[in-house]
């Protein structure tokens, strides 16, 4: 009977471990992808990249670092710095609104353009340095002031699956031996240890 409850203790035991190695956990993700693009096609500009962010609380976020193009008319060129232009608060939420009025801000590094990416409170306009150069707006789209129409993404980037890696594959492998094991003692071929 004790030989019966120490198998029964290891079976518990390895099933808590594997189940503990192979279970899946929500990623607390903390990159995420952005993109906008201009939904006046004779402008046509947009963005994309990379946002590294940090929990605010609930669902939002205050971002750290950004990487990224953008794509004009003249080109495509690189994002890697945030700025502070048009007072932006460099920060945005996983929920609808994703953006609050003042919103994100960065530098094309070619050009020196800075952008600015933001929320009216019914559309999300862009701002830029060389139509611009204040970064004031009144949310609307205004001639003496210009902002751009556009469509406005976040996504959070999956992270990986627990248990995915090497510890995953330690446990199939010795699986695989003491399946093996158990087989030849029971055809015979290897004397049973007790």
């Amino acid at each position: 009977m004790t030989n019966m409850s120490s198998r029964a203790a290891k079976f518990i035991a390895a099933a808590g471990l594997s189940g503990s190695l192979l279970g899946s956990l929500p990623a607390m993700a903390d990159t995420f992808i952005w993109s906008y693009n201009s939904n006046i096609p004779v402008i046509g500009f947009s963005g994309s990249g990379q946002f590294t962010a940090t929990l605010i609380n609930g669902d939002h976020y205050q971002i750290d670092t950004i990487t990224g193009i953008e794509t004009d008319l003249t080109g495509t060129y690189n994002i890697n710095v945030l700025d502070p232009y048009a007072s932006a608060d460099q920060s945005f939420f996983l929920t609808a609104p994703q953006l609050s009025f003042s919103g994100f801000s960065f530098s094309v590094i070619e050009t020196g353009t800075l952008w600015n990416i933001f929320w009216d409170g019914s559309q999300y306009l862009a701002l830029n340095s060389v139509d611009n150069p204040t970064g004031e707006s009144g949310g609307i789209l205004d001639p003496f002031s210009p902002a751009i129409g556009v469509d406005f993404q976040v996504a959070p980037v999956p992270g990986p699956i627990v248990g995915a890696g090497l510890p995953s594959l330690v446990l199939a492998c010795g699986a695989l031996i003491a399946w093996a094991r158990r087989r030849r003692t029971r055809n015979g071929s290897v004397p049973a240890v007790t």
